[in-house]
């Protein structure tokens, strides 16, 4: 049945109003077994318009359907505390398509209840398409809650001068596809969560989408109450936006499986935000540990230049974050192919704290890090470019931080890292590319760059190796320099010695197989080493260049590859000063295929 709501006396002249005669169209559509309900050029004014099963209402160009100025005219959708201009509930095979308008002008007031455009709840076999969706100075623009196999394409939706003016929320719902949508947004331009343990959101896609924001391009959590899987993000540009990508979570739940791919962000205060927020204050309560996790989380081939959004910057100040908790890091993410662009300009002398204070995420709502807690203070971020916090497995594989103008800080700052790998990794900051504050297991491959580990103000030039694999030690290399890295080294070799002070330890023999690389590894506390090879020295590290252990020993990997022969060779380490003591009670040897 196809029905024209002019056919039923409906007037499109912009003062009459509609709300009666828009639902007796609808309804009598549904009645007749589905069909479309059709809206002529005009400007329509109505209250709240409910949809039915297996019925279109569509809007030819020119039309515009325009909210009702009294609120009162807006009842709650069913089971719900939410209203809006078109609300469903219960309802299947619905959809909206066309090229006309929605428009709502409800300015917020405070917690007056505030009618959406669009709210959808509990239905299935949703369309959304072509038309073009406003709300101006109050609620969000669309929700579809508890809802299956929607569908968003081609929409134009602006809320930019709403203050809560989210575009889409998608809560708690499963089988969602974004495509082709133009969204200026007031509040996050999508928004994807959940409200109910018993909906976890999920299977939810955006592509070929350009996304404008006055607070988070895409959101995923953090006001979350169950579990959040299998989204991709991808074909997208971000435009000033103050976070372009902002992942948090709040709950015992799971956050996991993600991909953004192709996107370009651009003119945002911060790129990447991922955080967690607990459900107590006290991190040091063992009974109110936080047990949620996020973890399977990949970008690739994207674009990221921060810089935008200036009247947020006092906040951001620009700093990527991927920040985890104590016992609860985030898991298991890989980037690829990501250019880094951050503004720069940072001096260290300026730094409040060496790292952002974890209270930061404890006592407020998850959205502003900045290094003391008064919101617009004047100090960097540890980092130029990101601030690694409590994570494990992360990977960057042909990434690129950059800053516009020189920055005193290192590109990355990483504290309570386990395995992070960087391949092919490079920096434009003097500071370097990474420093490391409490990281276990770091390997790094043909990057370009200075990999520093606090402790000590020396600096150790490595050129003996070709590349450095660090793994399963906190504390190996501390301020050291790594133009290259290396794979990971095989223990091939290991003899007991005696520990204490002015003690004489007894050569060795090792058989060396041909073709590989050589290392030796010891640990000295005081004097300074010369490990000597069939009788002639290979190996010297003077003391004062060294890096260190947390507990004062001098961890040593001496190349002495050259100095071996195949077969059996007579190892001595000697060490040389006025006092002179070994900590380890082994000397290893390692070797390498490189």
């Amino acid at each position: 049945m196809v029905l024209y709501i002019t056919e039923m006396g409906a007037i499109g002249d912009g003062i009459a109003l509609n709300t009666d005669i828009i639902n007796e169209a609808i309804d009598k559509v549904h009645q007749a077994g589905g069909g479309q309900v059709i809206v002529p050029p005009g400007i329509y004014i109505s209250g709240a318009i409910f949809l039915k099963s297996n019925v279109q209402l569509y809007l030819e160009a020119g039309a515009r359907i325009l909210g009702a100025p009294d609120a009162s005219m807006f009842p709650s959708v069913k089971n719900s505390h939410s209203c809006a201009l078109v609300g469903a509930y219960g309802e299947e095979n619905i959809s909206i398509d066309g090229y006309g308008i929605l428009e709502l002008n409800h300015p917020f007031e405070g917690g007056e209840a505030h009618p959406l455009v669009l709210y959808i709840r509990n239905s299935k076999h949703i369309s959304i398409r072509g038309v073009t969706l406003y709300q101006h100075g109050g609620h969000h623009i669309s929700e579809c809650a508890y809802c299956e196999n929607v569908t968003y394409d081609s929409l134009i939706m602006n809320s930019r001068d709403s203050v809560m003016g989210d575009g889409f929320d998608i809560t708690g719902c499963k089988n969602v596809t974004v495509n082709n949508c133009k969204i200026v947004a007031g509040d996050d331009a999508i928004s994807m969560k959940t409200g109910n343990g018993d909906y976890p959101c999920e299977n939810v896609t955006i592509t070929n989408c350009m996304i404008n924001s006055n607070w988070a391009g895409i959101r995923v959590g953090p006001e979350s109450t169950g579990d959040m899987r299998n989204f991709t993000v991808s074909n997208c540009v971000f435009n000033d936006c103050s976070d372009a990508l902002k992942i948090q979570l709040c709950t015992d739940y799971q956050m996991e499986d993600m991909t953004f791919s192709n996107l370009v962000l651009v003119n945002t205060c911060r790129a990447f935000c991922l955080t967690y927020r607990p459900p107590f204050n006290n991190k040091n309560d063992d009974e109110k540990q936080f047990h949620g996790k996020m973890r399977r989380l990949h970008f690739s081939n994207i674009i990221a230049k921060n810089g935008g959004r200036a009247a947020h910057q006092r906040y951001h100040k620009e700093q990527m974050i991927i920040q985890g908790m104590y016992g609860a890091p985030i898991e298991d993410l890989f980037f690829s192919n990501v250019k880094f662009i951050c503004s720069g300009g940072g001096v260290v002398d300026k730094l409040h704290g060496i790292l952002v204070p974890e209270h930061g995420l404890y006592d407020y709502y998850p959205e502003f890090l900045p290094c003391d807690l008064s919101y617009g203070a004047d100090n960097d971020h540890p980092s130029s470019c990101m601030f690694l916090n409590h994570v494990e497995n992360v990977t960057f594989v042909n990434c690129e931080f950059e800053t516009i103008i020189p920055d005193e800080r290192p590109a990355i700052v990483a504290n309570d890292v386990k395995n992070v790998k960087l391949y092919q990794a490079s920096t434009n900051v003097e500071a370097g590319l990474m420093c490391c504050y409490d990281v276990e297991g770091l390997t790094t491959v043909q990057c370009d760059g200075e990999i520093k580990f606090v402790d000590g103000e020396q600096k150790a030039q490595c050129d003996a190796f070709k590349k450095i694999s660090i793994e399963n030690t906190q504390h190996y290399v501390k301020n050291m320099r790594c133009k290259k890295a290396i794979p990971s080294m095989t223990k091939v070799f290991s003899v007991t010695h005696e520990v204490g002070e002015n003690i004489t330890v007894p050569s060795f023999m090792y058989n060396h197989e041909d073709g590989k690389k050589v290392y030796l590894h010891l640990g000295v506390l005081k004097g300074t080493p010369v490990v000597i090879v069939n009788g002639k020295e290979a190996y010297r590290w003077e003391r004062g260049t060294c890096p260190t252990y947390n507990d004062g020993r001098t961890p040593i990997y001496a190349d002495i590859s050259d100095a071996v022969s195949p077969g059996e060779n007579t190892i001595e380490v000697v060490l040389d000063g006025d006092f002179k003591q070994f900590r380890s009670e082994t000397f290893d040897i390692y070797t390498s295929a490189e």
